[in-house]
């Protein structure tokens, strides 16, 4: 399947016009991260990372809505200041609510920072990655730079957040990756539905390492 073609698929799912310009989203759809690993599914998607998990609530959604699917639970579930404090003692029962979560699903774990996942992850090695790790400037872009080569042509690239908040910078970390990547065709889940924070994602591109 040609890039062209996933994009069509993409604009059919989530009812986009042909004429809208990115970032490409109907907020008269109310698209959830739900619909987005529907259409992993319907892509044939079988091998994906997580990046930034804490107890597992969207793992087992992509478990539910994806058939066959093996993915890489990567966060190294350690108490951090980040955007919000959280403490040690609720990292580990949000840890061991994700183990018992997800403990009939075919899941690799890797308790370690981003980085550090990514060094033993095949570049090209996957069909899609979704970041919700570290929502701050710094760290969002970090995570897109460093996972979007894991991904292979044709797979997806998303993640969580696309909106403002108090000292979110999410959303200028993707307006900078895909401004400075030349990605010209790239998409949002809708601020109107149910899910109150936004996720974006496009298609990596053809003979590109980055976008």
């Amino acid at each position: 399947m040609t890039n062209e073609e996933t994009n069509k698929i993409i604009r059919k799912a989530f009812r986009i016009n042909d004429d809208d310009v990115s970032p490409l989203a109907n907020h008269r759809f109310r698209s959830t991260r739900v619909d987005l690993a529907k259409l992993f599914n319907t892509l044939g998607y079988k091998i994906g990372a997580e990046i930034g998990v804490a107890s597992g609530r969207h793992s087992i959604q992509l478990f539910r809505e994806i058939d066959g699917l093996k993915l890489i639970c990567v966060d190294p579930w350690k108490e951090h200041d980040g955007v919000t404090a959280v403490s040690q003692t609720r990292i580990d029962k949000g840890y061991n609510a994700c183990i018992d979560r997800l403990k009939d699903c075919n899941v690799e774990y890797m308790r370690m920072s981003s980085v550090e996942a990514s060094e033993k992850i095949k570049n090209n090695s996957l069909d899609f990655v979704y970041i919700d790790a570290g929502h701050d400037f710094d760290n969002h872009l970090r995570d897109i730079i460093t996972w979007s080569p894991k991904v292979r042509e044709g797979g997806i690239v998303s993640g969580r957040n696309y909106h403002k908040y108090h000292r979110n910078g999410a959303m200028a970390a993707v307006n900078v990756y895909t401004r400075n990547h030349m990605i010209n065709e790239w998409y949002v889940t809708s601020h109107r539905g149910k899910d109150p924070y936004p996720s974006w994602f496009w298609v990596k591109g053809e003979d590109s390492e980055y976008g």
